[in-house]
């Protein structure tokens, strides 16, 4: 999540903060000195680039992210809407899923537990070769 002042000027650059998939929308965000642009800002030419990849990586980060961070984190449980969204883009045979936590990789799998989605546990720590190869074979064209 991001804290925006009250008093952040109309017309500044933009993006996303939120709970999890349900909960995003557009805040306010000061532009950076390099002119940092937002994603829904350019969304034709967004769509334009989805369109024209041969292959797309969706990394997403699990607490706080594809679900609520909870007090007690073995009571996160990934939504069924959630769940279902995710295996249809993993099914898709231009997407590569993955799913990045701090969590071991056997608590993310048990946690998420979607098809055809891939898990990185540790930070990065800890891969599958499952994961590994499909990422460089389906996402980066080896």
């Amino acid at each position: 999540m991001c804290a925006v002042p009250r008093n952040q000027k109309q017309g500044s650059t933009m993006h996303l903060t939120g709970r999890g998939l349900k909960g995003w929308r557009r805040t306010p965000r000061a532009a950076s000195r390099r002119g940092s642009r937002h994603l829904l800002d350019h969304w034709p030419e967004v769509v334009q680039r989805l369109q024209a990849a041969r292959r797309i990586a969706l990394l997403l980060d699990f607490d706080g992210t594809v679900v609520l961070i909870e007090p007690r984190p073995e009571t996160v449980h990934l939504s069924l809407t959630t769940r279902r969204l995710m295996g249809r883009l993993a099914q898709h045979p231009k997407v590569t899923v993955c799913i990045v936590s701090g969590r071991r990789l056997a608590d993310l799998r048990q946690c998420a537990n979607v098809l055809d989605v891939r898990y990185v546990g540790l930070h990065g720590w800890e891969w599958d070769r499952k994961t590994s190869s499909a990422l460089r074979a389906k996402s980066w064209g080896r």
